[in-house]
């Protein structure tokens, strides 16, 4: 896990067309982060923090780049 914290912003979620398991307590979904210009981050493992929600962990991967940010992914199966 990153010991640094970094704030991003989470942009979309969404479900995943994938078949879930039979006994699936819910379907795949992956979420999308966006991280401000310059906080790239390499793929690995983060803790996601929210104030309201509880922590969880998640394995994040970039999946591109443009001049508002960085954007990350993580998919829940």
């Amino acid at each position: 896990m990153l010991e640094d914290s970094l704030e991003g912003k989470l942009i979309e979620a969404k479900e995943l067309n994938s078949q879930s398991a039979p006994d699936a307590v819910r379907k795949p979904f992956s979420l999308q982060f966006k991280l401000a210009p310059g906080l790239g981050l390499g793929q690995g493992p983060v803790l996601l923090r929210h104030e309201k929600l509880q922590e969880a962990d998640a394995f994040l991967v970039p999946i591109g780049a443009d001049e508002d940010g960085w954007y990350m992914e993580a998919c829940f199966n």
